[in-house]
């Protein structure tokens, strides 16, 4: 759209140039009409266009990113991201996870209207047996965006047990994969790691969804 415009505009100006000492109003008037269209282009979309602009010429956009773009969604998941987390208002949150646009990209808001369950194993169990059982009662893990989405309809849900979201995991430079839980202790709300080799504790909730 703004190329037409740019293009149209270049037109007028060949087209409709007024001779000297005339004022030319037809081309002021159709100048006032293509700056009111660019006007009318919300602030967000115009952003987003630039944001693209900017990782064609430095040649950093995804295929996931322009598969987006494509299906006219925001690939730019940083301002999503940032707009999750502080509404959610930890106490605290781990280094690795604010470093979201490397470790856990979010490339879109899940819809408001997601229904969640909480699977509870109710004993010790691996990371792959909690896989397991929750495909078994046809659901998929729930997401870092998952987690952040229900922590902020169900604030206090974390103080009665970790909420953990195995559909997100990040590798450590040392080798090792982690994946997000949302827990409360001493008195606060923190977003946190756990080591996916590790027991997930019988008290331990999987947040988990239908398949989309």
């Amino acid at each position: 759209m703004t190329f037409f415009i740019f293009r149209v505009s270049l037109k007028l100006v060949r087209r409709n140039k007024p001779a000297k000492n005339r004022p030319n109003f037809r081309a002021e008037r159709k100048l006032t009409m293509k700056r009111e269209m660019v006007g009318d282009v919300p602030g967000n979309v115009l952003g987003m266009f630039s944001d693209l602009a900017h990782k064609l010429q430095h040649g950093s956009l995804t295929p996931e990113e322009l598969s987006l773009f494509l299906q006219r969604k925001n690939p730019f998941s940083e301002p999503i991201f940032q707009r999750m987390l502080e509404a959610c208002k930890f106490d605290s949150v781990n280094d690795n996870i604010t470093h979201t646009q490397e470790n856990f990209p979010i490339l879109e808001e899940p819809d408001e209207d997601t229904e969640y369950v909480l699977v509870h194993l109710n004993r010790r169990v691996s990371t792959e047996e909690a896989e397991a059982e929750i495909k078994e009662q046809g659901f998929v893990s729930g997401t870092l965006a998952d987690l952040l989405l229900y922590v902020r309809k169900n604030p206090d849900k974390q103080k009665e047990f970790p909420i953990i979201a195995l559909g997100s995991r990040w590798q450590h430079s040392g080798g090792n994969w982690y994946s997000p839980y949302a827990h409360y202790w001493d008195g606060r709300r923190h977003l946190y790691l756990h080591w996916r080799e590790g027991d997930w504790g019988g008290h331990c909730r999987f947040l988990a969804r239908k398949p989309r």
